[in-house]
């Protein structure tokens, strides 16, 4: 929504905590194929894991916006100009042939950071397999992507990020050819990219024009869009300042959209995880700032903001003088814990989280020297390290929401059950609606058919027109039959409307359901036939 401007411009001139917005028309739609129940996704993983690695042989290539400021200097030159590029839908736009190619490339210039034992013809026919066989259903129908990755696919954000570095080469090599070294080797140390989001300090006496018509030129797929300025530039989560006196300052970025809303503290969610959101935040807060000024100000806003989610007031300060007391978070830290991670071997024990359910995890912790006394257990959990997991499971959003759309908006109505053995299907009048013989027209409010229960119905006798209204707690169709068996046997009969369709039409009726009643009881179904029969006035119902 934030790519909005009609949507951005109605928050910035908000008067009210509801904003209003009828259809804005620059609001872009994609499809966005669900990566984990997807067929493809066991094996978009695994290829991510083999080619991952590559990606930190991509000169631009940057982690997160921690490695991000890493990159930036303390100052800059007077004329220095901030400047941003946006990769158009990059996902979707990827010609395969360009991403075969890419892949390709790194897999020739870099096999020493692949593993051995996958060949490059084995890497390259499973990247087609899950390029060409993404397949997803909207509307009804089903769809073939072309061209493109699935946005929701696992190695979508490696496979994109060597796409573009595979461009980068050809690029740098371009700018070679034509400006000189020193332009090209300029322009490789100082871009920095994560996925398609692109970032650059301009001091070159070259126009940055020339050098976006570049950009553009690598594949008539691929369209860069350029933001620039000379006072400030969001990029990623960092907001960049040119300060009067050129220094470099740092504020973190938020979007006019984004309300920061954190997870409530009374959220459904363990302990550990509520009680470490403030000193995350924060610790997030005292990286990107990088004056004290900014930092205060972005502190007294968390304390505010995570008072609105019913975060107790100790439990944020003790985040916060924790995140102070730490500092910064710096990459390299993060690396050598990384590593740590690595050597230790660790082996996640995932359970669903439900706070009533017994924590086994303490348990098996308990009994870990006894699954050691078995020599299978003992070679599997050698110089491992089992650390407690917890999957999300299923909320209300998953219940209530669906991933199909079905735009073809239809009225309710009355449908046969389509089952062969059913003597009820030839009978019944299919429709939204129907209008009896008298002039009154009804239509239904919910899909009837012969199957459904605790209902209202009314029969039509086949030769005068003349109806009857009735209501049944059985199916339909078992309703039916009775009136059928009684109108064959007039010993049988019990209400005036048989022994009329006997005489007139020979047994012969039609059927139009009327209600169907959502709660159990006879008393609101009873009511409800009551009632329709004074708005339709059938005259078989006559004593």
């Amino acid at each position: 929504m934030h790519k909005s401007e009609v949507i951005s411009n109605a928050i910035l001139e908000q008067h009210t905590e509801c904003i209003k917005i009828l259809n804005p028309d620059d609001l872009k739609f994609r499809p966005i194929v669900g990566g984990p129940n997807c067929v493809t996704q066991r094996l978009s993983h695994f290829i991510d894991i083999i080619l991952k690695p590559l990606c930190c042989e991509v000169p631009s290539f940057i982690r997160d916006d921690l490695e991000f400021l890493n990159h930036l200097p303390t100052t800059v030159n007077p004329n220095s100009e901030l400047i941003s590029f946006d990769v158009v839908s990059l996902y979707t736009n990827i010609p395969h042939d360009l991403g075969i190619s890419a892949i390709t490339f790194w897999l020739e210039n870099k096999r020493n950071i692949v593993q051995d034992r996958f060949s490059k013809e084995f890497i390259l026919e499973t990247v087609k397999i899950i390029l060409e066989r993404n397949v997803f259903y909207f509307d009804g129908k089903f769809y073939r992507q072309k061209r493109g990755t699935a946005m929701g696919t696992k190695m979508a954000p490696t496979y994109a990020t060597l796409v573009l570095g595979y461009l980068e080469h050809i690029l740098y090599e371009q700018l070679l050819n034509s400006y000189g070294q020193e332009f090209a080797s300029y322009v490789r140390q100082n871009w920095k990219r994560f996925l398609d989001d692109c970032f650059i300090i301009w001091n070159s006496d070259i126009p940055v024009e020339i050098f976006h018509t570049e950009l553009n030129s690598l594949n008539d797929q691929i369209r860069f869009t350029i933001n620039r300025s000379k006072i400030e530039m969001p990029f990623l989560d960092v907001l960049i300042r040119i300060s009067t006196n050129n220094n470099i300052i740092t504020d973190i970025f938020s979007k006019d959209t984004d309300t920061h809303m954190y997870l409530n503290f009374r959220s459904s969610h363990p302990k550990h995880i509520k009680i470490n959101i403030p000193f995350n935040l924060a610790s997030r807060i005292i990286t990107i700032t990088n004056t004290e000024e900014l930092r205060d100000t972005r502190l007294r806003e968390l304390r505010l903001y995570l008072k609105n989610q019913q975060y107790p007031e100790e439990i944020v300060e003790h985040g916060i003088q924790k995140a102070l007391e730490k500092g910064p978070i710096h990459t390299e830290l993060r690396e050598q814990v990384h590593v740590t991670s690595n050597q230790n071997n660790i082996i996640p024990f995932v359970t669903t989280y439900n706070p009533r359910d017994y924590n086994i995890f303490h348990f098996m912790k308990q009994i870990e020297f006894n699954l050691n006394s078995s020599e299978r257990m003992k070679n599997v959990l050698q110089k491992k390290k089992i650390i407690n997991s917890k999957r999300q499971p299923k909320n209300l959003k998953g219940f209530l929401s669906s991933s199909k759309f079905d735009f073809h908006e239809s009225s309710p109505s009355v449908k046969k059950c389509t089952d062969k053995r059913c003597m009820t299907c030839p009978s019944l009048i299919e429709g939204t609606s129907f209008t009896f013989k008298n002039g009154r027209t009804f239509t239904v409010m919910q899909d009837i058919s012969c199957k459904t229960k605790n209902l209202v119905y009314a029969i039509i006798c086949s030769n005068c027109g003349e109806f009857y209204v009735g209501e049944t707690k059985t199916e339909l169709r078992t309703r039916m039959t009775v009136h059928r068996q009684q109108t064959r046997h007039q010993d049988l009969t019990i209400i005036r409307a048989n022994e009329h369709f006997h005489d007139c039409s020979g047994g012969h009726f039609k059927i139009f359901p009327l209600y169907k009643v959502n709660t159990e009881g006879d008393f609101l179904r009873r009511r409800k036939e009551t009632l329709l029969i004074n708005i339709l006035k059938p005259s078989l119902n006559d004593k």
